[in-house]
């Protein structure tokens, strides 16, 4: 999926996740990558990030990940 646009794009990508998918949505002019995932029932975002070799993984919600995305 490339950056979502709208929060129909974002219910998508979880509604995917939720059918057991892990769902990739990146900007390639950036940075980061952001998955949407579902443990156990309950769907996460989670934005990664490389810096000088070592990757940071947050937990962020929809708004901050469509966010990015857009950015």
């Amino acid at each position: 999926m490339e950056k979502p646009a709208s929060n129909a794009d974002m219910q998508c990508a979880e509604r995917q996740a939720r059918r057991g998918g892990l769902v990739t949505a990146s900007s390639t002019s950036r940075k980061h990558t952001v998955y949407c995932l579902c443990v156990a029932g309950k769907v996460s975002w989670v934005r990664c990030e490389v810096l000088d070799g070592v990757m940071f993984i947050e937990t962020v919600s929809q708004e901050v990940a469509k966010r990015i995305l857009r950015s």
